[in-house]
This record gives C-alpha cells, structure tokens and sequence, in this order.
C-alpha cells in the first residue's frame, strides 16, 4: 500500500479548479506525518472548494488505520465542509468527532463503509453524524459491527424518507434474515419512520410473513414505493400446493392493500414452473428465448395481475423478478366495460432493469 504526501495532498487540494478528489485502488491519503507536516497543515487555508471528496479503502486488503490518515481528514474536513455535497469516507478511518461537530450546509450525500467496524460502541451515535446536515438527501452506512444491542440505526432511519433493509456485506455462506427477525427490526423502528416513502427489504420466509407484510403496510402509510425480495427456505416443498402461484400473489396483495399512496411494488417471488435450463458449450446453462418469454407472459402476467387486482387504485406498476435476475415490470391499468371495470396489466417492453444478485437469493 503506498500513501501520499502530505505535501503531494497539499498540492493537489490547492488546486483552484479542482472540484472533485477520489483517492481509491490502495493509495492511501497520508501514510506518516512529519512534525512540520502536522504544523503546515494546521496552517493551510487556501484550499479548492471541492464538492466531491471520495476516499476508499478495502479494510479487507488493509485492516489497520495509520494515525496520520485521521489527523489530515481531522484537519481538512472542517476546511472543506463549506462547499462539499458529496463525502464518501471508510468508517474506520473517518474522524466522527469531527464529522458531528461540524456544519455540512451544502453535503447531500454521506457514507462511510467498513467490512470490520472494529468500534463495538462509536464515540458518537450514529444518529448524531449527521445532526448538522441539513440538505442531506442519501445516507449510506455499510458497516458489519460487532453484536451489539447498539439501537442508533433507529434514530437514522427517522431522517430519511428511503430505507434499504438488506445484507451487507453478501457471504453466500450466510442465511438471509427471516420474516420474524424482519418483523422485529421494522417494530423497533416503526415510530421514527412512520412517512416512509421508499423501502426494499429482503427475507427468508417464515411463518411471520403474513405478520410481516401486513405490518408494512399498517406501519408506512406514506409509501409510494416497495421492494420485496422474498425467499423460501432450500427445505420448502412447495408441491404440496398446486395453487402456489395464485395464492402466494393474492396473499401478497391483500397484506399491501392498505398502501393508499403505493405506485411501484416490486416483488421477488419463487415459482414452481420456471424452464428448465439448457446445457451450452464449456458447462454453461441457458433459458431459451421462447421458453423464457412464455414463462413472463404467462406465470408472471398472472401473478401480476393477482398483486394488481388486489392492490390500491394508486398502484401505477406491478414488476417481478425473472430466473434471470432482470426486473420484468407490467404497467396497471383499469379498463372498463359497460357498468364494469376490471383491473388489467400491460408488459412494459421498453422497461429492462438488470439487478445483479448473489445466488444466494435465486433459488429457481
């Protein structure tokens, strides 16, 4: 790992036009400090008014912070607050004291990220790192923390209208968090989140679905947009039930009615006639274009028909996950015939959204 000057660093910060610093790919912002460094630094004003600040670092490649990447941040940052809106920083490198005792008039996007948060209690609450950031509009928190009963996140969620309710970092080795725990992190938080505009959420399925979703519902009034990747656990046997499509969207769809303000549902669903796939050269498998294609119009134009039908009259789009991983959205619409109107959905052709998942999450 190489790190710079602080001399190097004064140079390019100074430089009038600059506007945007990423320093990234193992470079390091400042490796080691030297006693005139530390003074010319305390000293040094006349620094580019930057909006993007972007420093990162793979704690997995090097896991230890150096002392001198704490006092430059510690030193710069009050500097450069005044102009940045972007400021992307890894959590344990970051100076928290510094980041909330400071005005961040202009910041709107905030993020610290660490694969070994080794804080098991921050010096600062995590609530209170972004106290004075009034415009901020994106917070990202990718950080794996030791087991704590550490209940900040709550405090956070409350100040921003999108929630990401996910695993981060993926390790396939790892089960997904299941209804019930679902349910109970979304309890605790249900107060301070209550205009909720945006949530996604994942989970295995359990025997507190129902109690899940209808607490979504109940919980967020506000939301205009909902996606839900919803897994069966490997043991499932959903033979049993030759309705499994049909009743699982209609179970959906019933819990989500209450959303008066809902627009978007995307919905990740297993379904037990997806095609098969077809052996290429060199060991690769494919879906076949017709077979993929009939699976959409047929399967997933019905299960989204069912979400439609039993979703609020706001609804504008209904999108479910294919064996691909690609988002295939239908568009709702009400059509009426005579005395009576019937809720029908639309393929949404020039719709193609890409999600890339861990296979962890595709269990077709």
């Amino acid at each position: 790992m190489h790190g710079m000057t602080w001399a190097a660093l004064k140079v390019i910060l100074s430089t009038p036009h600059l506007r945007e610093l990423k320093i990234s790919r193992g470079m390091l912002l400042c490796a080691r400090l030297s006693v005139a460094d530390v003074e010319d630094m305390r000293t040094t004003d006349s620094l580019a008014p930057l909006s993007n600040l972007i420093y990162e670092v793979d704690s997995s490649e090097v896991p230890d912070s150096f002392p001198a990447e704490m006092q430059v941040l510690t030193a710069i940052l009050p500097k450069l607050a005044e102009s940045l809106t972007v400021l992307l920083l890894p959590g344990t490198r970051a100076p928290l004291h510094i980041i909330s005792g400071t005005q961040w008039p202009n910041l709107r996007e905030f993020a610290l990220r660490s694969k070994h948060w080794n804080l098991t209690v921050p010096p600062r609450p995590y609530a209170s790192l972004i106290a004075q950031m009034p415009n901020l509009r994106s917070l990202t928190l990718e950080l794996t923390p030791p087991a704590s009963n550490n209940e900040d996140v709550f405090l956070v969620a409350a100040l921003l209208p999108p929630l990401v309710m996910v695993s981060w970092p993926y390790r396939t080795e790892d089960r997904l968090r299941t209804s019930s725990q679902m349910l109970h992190i979304l309890l605790k938080c249900a107060t301070s989140v209550h205009n909720l505009t945006s949530l996604h959420v994942e989970y295995e399925m359990d025997d507190e679905e129902i109690a899940l979703l209808s607490h979504i519902a109940s919980a967020f009034p506000h939301m205009i947009e909902l996606q839900i990747h919803r897994i069966r656990p490997l043991a499932t046997d959903a033979s049993a039930n030759t309705n499994t499509n049909t009743v699982t969207a209609s179970m959906v769809g019933e819990c989500l009615a209450p959303l008066a303000q809902l627009r978007t549902l995307r919905v990740h669903m297993k379904f037990d006639d997806v095609p098969n796939r077809h052996p290429a050269r060199r060991g690769w498998m494919y879906f076949r274009r017709d077979e993929l294609w009939d699976f959409v119009q047929g399967t997933l134009k019905e299960a989204a028909t069912m979400l439609a039908r039993s979703l609020a009259p706001s609804v504008e789009s209904v999108a479910l996950l294919d064996p691909e991983s690609s988002w295939r959205r239908f568009l709702v619409r009400d059509e009426s015939s005579g005395s009576r109107t019937e809720r029908k959905v639309t393929y949404d052709d020039a719709y193609y959204l890409q999600q890339s998942l861990p296979n962890q999450l595709i269990f077709y």
